[in-house]
């Protein structure tokens, strides 16, 4: 395991999880469990997509709160500004090609490409791909725009993917986004000496 059980340093903080349409959708749960062990308070949010790899009930179970998924669910408040209104970082883990391109082009179709519009907060993003699809030179493009405006990416990692291929578009470990989410709010004085 890599991080079982974190220092509190993110106590306080309020952290957007959003998980999009990935195989790797299901390593947010333990994503999830980390950032609640270090103190913060998350709300989850899926795209459509990744409603079809993991039930938004799990993350619902184990946030505490209710998942966002639709941008017109009548009976709730405008959640695509409310919920980055209140967030201190937004992390994107998994986030696939698709998600890269909309925040890309500011395309906003969705609850989550909507959100990111409207953020103030710090954007951190973990892609989860094929290898093929890492290395394509659009999404290539799309990853540097999004650097020039601010966003923490984290590159994927080398390893076997679910093609069968090993190539780079693992998504980055656990330790390494709630390290870059530390990095982002909290100074580094204040982090534990068994930090990340």
């Amino acid at each position: 395991m890599e991080h079982e059980s974190p220092s509190p340093t993110l106590q306080g903080r309020r952290v957007v999880l959003a998980v999009t349409g990935s195989i790797a959708a299901y390593k947010a749960v333990n994503l999830l469990r980390i950032l609640r062990g270090a103190g913060a308070s998350v709300s989850v949010v899926m795209t459509q997509a990744a409603t079809r790899f993991i039930a938004p009930l799990t993350f619902e179970v184990l946030s505490g709160e209710r998942v966002t998924t639709d941008l017109f669910e009548a009976h709730e408040e405008m959640k695509h500004l409310s919920v980055p209104a209140k967030a201190d970082a937004i992390v994107v883990a998994p986030a696939t090609a698709n998600f890269l391109a909309k925040a890309a082009v500011g395309l906003a179709d969705d609850v989550l490409s909507t959100m990111v519009l409207s953020a103030r907060c710090p954007l951190i993003i973990a892609p989860a791909m094929d290898g093929e699809m890492w290395s394509h030179s659009t999404v290539a493009e799309h990853t540097a725009v999004l650097r020039a405006r601010g966003a923490v990416i984290l590159d994927p990692e080398v390893g076997p993917l679910a093609s069968g291929q090993v190539a780079q578009g693992r998504l980055a470990g656990e330790a390494r986004i709630l390290g870059a989410i530390q990095s982002a709010l909290v100074p580094a004085s204040d982090w534990p000496d068994s930090g990340c």
